[in-house]
């Protein structure tokens, strides 16, 4: 079945780390991507996930505060986000 869902949740607004929660129904890989509001990417992190609940965290303490486009990509689905970085 190429409709299988994944659920994303996380902590927006963030500061130091980006952490999300992603479940997934089967065994897949992932991209996280975090890019400027200009689509310059800035951090890029590939996870294989698990069936259940995944715990991930991105690493932004060197970004400066403002927007940022969170962007996560399987094979089969595909999930974009504003998020906002505060102190």
């Amino acid at each position: 079945n190429s409709n299988k869902k994944m659920y994303v949740t996380l902590i927006n607004p963030f500061n130091t780390q980006l952490k999300i929660s992603i479940d997934v129904v089967e065994k897949e890989q992932a991209t996280f991507t975090l890019t400027d509001i200009s689509g310059k990417q800035l951090v890029k992190k590939n996870v294989d996930l698990n069936p259940g609940t995944n715990s991930i965290l991105l690493n932004t303490s060197l970004l400066e505060r403002g927007n940022y486009i969170l962007k996560i990509a399987t094979d089969k689905n595909s999930f974009t986000q504003k998020v906002v970085k505060i102190e």
